[in-house]
């Protein structure tokens, strides 16, 4: 195992304590937030960046602006949502499961992470360096981001095939 994999270990272990310290329900919460506020604010800001024009230049400016704004208005709410019911989630005696599925989310989520960045440095030279060669994990995690890959609809996967 070289230092490579212990660092790609270490992301998906910090990605399970995460899970495991947050809970099932506010991981649940949370990444819903950040679907819901992405693509809101994919879909808003350039109606929100042409009213900050007024007061923000350069143009690029007031949409990176308009677009970080959108993101914090959707975020909180769903902060706010997600930290009651894990709230709840405790007070009716469910924190130890809510707590183990989110280890287990935790780690999904690390894994599929470390899996993508993989899979973007498998698009640079990278992959002939010695390092790259000798990792006991990165053919396993190239493994699993080509099955998602091949899952994605083929507009998108022939961008990246």
């Amino acid at each position: 195992m070289t230092g490579v994999d212990l660092a790609l270990l270490g992301l998906i272990l910090f990605s399970a304590l995460i899970g495991l310290a947050r809970g099932l329900i506010r991981e649940s919460f949370s990444l819903g937030a950040w679907v819901i506020a992405l693509l809101f604010a994919w879909g808003q800001h350039r109606a929100l960046a042409a009213v900050l024009a007024d007061w923000v230049a350069p143009p690029a400016l007031a949409l990176a602006l308009a677009f970080a704004l959108l993101l914090v208005v959707v975020l909180l709410p769903g902060a706010v949502l997600g930290a009651i019911l894990g709230r709840l989630t405790e007070r009716v005696g469910l924190a130890l499961p809510d707590r183990l599925l989110g280890l287990a989310f935790g780690v999904l989520r690390g894994v599929l992470i470390v899996a993508f960045a993989v899979f973007l440095t498998a698009l640079t030279p990278l992959p002939e360096s010695a390092w790259w060669q000798d990792s006991a994990l990165i053919g396993g995690l190239e493994g699993i981001a080509q099955r998602i890959l091949e899952r994605l609809p083929a507009s998108l996967g022939a961008r990246f095939g």
